[in-house]
C-alpha cells in the first residue's frame, strides 16, 4: 500500500466543488468519498472550507451592493428635489 503524499490533480474549481457537493449530499461515507477521487480527507476538507468562504463572501458582496445601490438612489433622489425646488 502506498503511504507518500497523493498529488491531488483537480484542474478547476468546478470540479473541486462537485466534490464538495458530492460530499454534503451524505449519500456516501467521506473516506469511501476520497478513495474513489484519489485524494485525502484533509483535501476535501481544505475544499470544503474554501467553498463556505466563497459562498459567503459573495453573499455579503451582494448584500453590500444592494445597500449601496439604494443608498446612490437616495442621493440621486435627494440631489434632483433640491434643483427642482430651487428652479
Amino acid at each position: 500500500m502506498y503511504r507518500g503524499k497523493r498529488v491531488v490533480i483537480l484542474s478547476t474549481a468546478q470540479e473541486k466543488l462537485d466534490l464538495v457537493i458530492e460530499s454534503l449530499k451524505g449519500d456516501v461515507d467521506t473516506s469511501e468519498h476520497c478513495r474513489k477521487h484519489d485524494i485525502w480527507p484533509t483535501d476535501l476538507d481544505r475544499f470544503k472550507q474554501k467553498a463556505l468562504e466563497g459562498a459567503l463572501e459573495a453573499l455579503n458582496s451582494s448584500r453590500g451592493k444592494t445597500a449601496k445601490k439604494e443608498a446612490l438612489k437616495g442621493n440621486v433622489a435627494k440631489t434632483l428635489r433640491k434643483i427642482y425646488t430651487q428652479t
